[in-house]
């Protein structure tokens, strides 16, 4: 597996950007994600580079985006740590860990956002599916400064809907 890689914030000091992980991690990872068709992966961000992003987001301005009728949330605007995240998500070795994980194959590139669901907003998201325009995986990373608690992430059989 890869190194951690390390870059410039241009402020004089390096942040990890993806933990590299121990294979044996990485293949209990893979049995996960083949049995339950996800994986949890802690850590992902260094704790320095994640402060800043969760600092970042913190001050960032979001606006209410609607999609069809899947899902209300709030949308973080144009902004460095999210340029930042998607940038990281688009490094080879974090394609390797991910390919390794799933199984998926080649992966061309990451494209994502920085978004929050608050239930007292009226925020939602209901069953969908995100096999379109050639996904292969979708992830998510918790950005707030406590471990999330709450909320069901549940995947379902799109043939059957068990």
């Amino acid at each position: 597996m890869p190194h951690i890689r390390r870059a410039s914030n241009g402020q004089g000091r390096s942040s990890a950007l993806i933990a590299s992980r121990p294979e044996d991690e990485v293949h209990r990872l893979g049995r996960d994600f083949a049995t339950r068709h996800c994986a949890l992966l802690k850590g992902v961000l260094d704790g320095e580079l994640l402060a800043d992003v969760v600092r970042d987001v913190e001050r960032g301005t979001f606006q209410t985006e609607r999609h069809k009728k899947i899902a209300v949330e709030e949308k973080m605007l144009a902004h460095g740590s999210a340029a930042a995240l998607v940038l990281f998500a688009n490094d080879p070795s974090v394609f390797d860990q991910i390919a390794t994980i799933t199984g998926c194959g080649d992966i061309g590139c990451f494209d994502g956002r920085v978004y929050r669901l608050s239930a007292e907003r009226g925020h939602r998201d209901s069953w969908h599916d995100d096999l379109v325009d050639h996904r292969l995986v979708a992830m998510s990373v918790n950005l707030t400064p406590r471990p999330y608690e709450g909320g069901v992430l549940q995947i379902r059989d799109r043939q059957s809907g068990h």
